[in-house]
């Protein structure tokens, strides 16, 4: 019977920084093999003492932290340090955060040992780059070149989307459309809230659904005149949003939503940024992203992957000033982890499912909308969890067919559905949904317009500033050695 066996929080941290280095063993999963963590204050503690035949699986500053010691058929987990108490606010994420002693891990590796995690199929590693605010009026967006971008996109094999305000979709170049028509395994779009004021979605449920349904309406006139595809997908301007948005967006039908932050309502959720998405109390899943500039990235995306979650990085165009060297590294960041899916923000959600192959096979659903594999079924189940589901009134469709469900303690379970072979598509119409047709449009305003107009021109009026600040600086530096 496999055993864990926690040790005891020890004095003080001591304030100096320390590293935790895990082997180069197949006793590990192997997206965290040879890796090393980084913490901020190392702790006394005593360490381990290794018997013989014992794998050190981890160390602490060249101190072993975490062994196997196997004898017979018994199988010994020692950790040397204790789990810490959860803090108000903070999530069991929160104890695998660059800096921390990562007790946790250890935990979760036993855990998955004797709970049959790998009996279930989870999404492959999946990962994706999202740039805020570039629009297709042009063939560059600030220091963003769209055509570069596909080029070193397919160099370095990666996916880019870009978050595109639904205000400037009223117009587009004709060679920046074909572009994107013609480079969808790279490039990709999904929507960056209405209007692009600071605050938009920090309204009541009341203004949000006219504005909301307005970015639908919009996008949708977009598709229709350049024969794009939008992701119905939301990334709230500047990060702020309120408690109502998930429903709302729910509610109208949008797929999923993407972001850095979270609000309140998400505070006692001790599982927050634990599953492959957070699944907020209207059922909508949120995807979780990290700035290119986000220290210790490399450790964040590392875990990221180890907890079957999308590798989900992003900035501005202003991140690519001194070129797309940025997007190079963190690509080979998210490649050291193992083989990964590069795939839009839509496929992403999409894929957000598992299956447990019994008698039949059981997929449970993380998102409203997926796309399922056959995975060799010939019927399956489908399991819509309780923070998913809401009411026996809500309707799955499989397929373009309605399959009735049924209550099973706090979730939801499908009738039987026959795959034979073919790749379904699975979604949840809410017992909530509104129609766009009825919702009243929102009165017209001048100012957001013309706030945009000039955000917009001031990110193209950008690397010309910038170049030529350069150029004054480098003249400087030369005149001075010459003096």
């Amino acid at each position: 019977m496999p055993t864990l066996e926690l040790g005891l929080d020890g004095c003080s941290p001591v304030a100096r920084p320390g590293t935790v280095t895990l082997a180069d063993s197949e006793l590990l999963d192997a997206r965290l093999r040879r890796r090393v963590l980084s913490v901020d204050a190392v702790p006394r503690f005593e360490p381990i003492s290794v018997p013989d035949g014992a794998t050190t699986l981890a160390d602490i500053s060249g101190q072993p932290f975490w062994i196997r010691a196997d004898h017979g058929k018994e199988e010994r987990h020692l950790v040397a340090a204790a789990l810490p108490e959860l803090q108000g606010g903070e999530s069991l994420r929160d104890l695998l955060s660059p800096g921390r002693i990562p007790a946790l891990l250890p935990v979760v590796h036993f855990l998955r040992e004797i709970t049959g995690y790998s009996e279930v199929e989870h999404p492959p590693l999946r990962a994706c780059f999202v740039i805020d605010d570039p629009n297709l009026h042009s063939a560059r967006y600030g220091f963003l070149d769209y055509r570069r971008l596909v080029e070193h996109a397919k160099e370095h094999d990666y996916h880019a989307a870009m978050a595109t305000v639904p205000l400037d979709g009223w117009f587009a170049r004709d060679p920046t459309v074909r572009l994107f028509r013609g480079a969808t395994s790279h490039l990709s779009l999904l929507m960056h809230g209405n209007n692009h004021t600071r605050s938009e979605l920090r309204s009541t449920r009341d203004l949000l659904f006219p504005m909301l349904a307005q970015a639908l309406a919009r996008i949708d006139a977009m598709e229709r005149r350049l024969g794009l595809d939008v992701g119905r997908i939301m990334v709230p301007p500047h990060e702020v949003w309120s408690n109502d948005v998930p429903e709302v967006l729910a509610a109208l039908g949008y797929e999923a939503l993407c972001a850095d932050y979270r609000p309140q309502e998400f505070d006692d959720d001790a599982l927050r940024g634990w599953r492959s998405a957070d699944l907020t109390r209207a059922g909508l899943p949120i995807l979780g992203r990290r700035l290119f500039v986000q220290p210790h990235l490399e450790q964040i995306l590392l875990l990221s992957a180890y907890l079957d979650q999308p590798m989900i990085a992003y900035g501005h165009h202003g991140d690519v000033r001194d070129g797309l060297e940025i997007l190079a590294r963190t690509a080979e960041i998210v490649r050291s982890s193992g083989e990964t899916a590069w795939m839009s923000p839509t496929a992403i959600s999409r894929s957000n499912y598992t299956v447990h192959r019994g008698a039949v096979a059981t997929v449970t659903l993380y998102s409203s909308r997926v796309t399922i594999a056959p995975h060799g079924a010939e019927v399956i189940f489908v399991r819509i969890p309780a923070d998913l589901g809401r009411s026996e009134a809500d309707t799955l469709v499989v397929g373009g067919a309605t399959v009735p469900l049924h209550r099973s303690g706090s979730e939801l379970i499908s009738e039987p559905v026959r795959v034979a072979g073919q790749t379904l598509d699975v979604s949840i119409r809410r017992e909530s949904h509104v129609e766009l047709r009825a919702i009243p449009k929102p009165q017209s305003a001048f100012r957001p317009v013309v706030r945009r107009v000039l955000t917009e021109a001031r990110d193209r009026f950008e690397p010309l500033v910038w170049r030529a600040s350069t150029r004054l600086r480098t003249k400087d530096v030369r005149e001075g050695e010459r003096a």
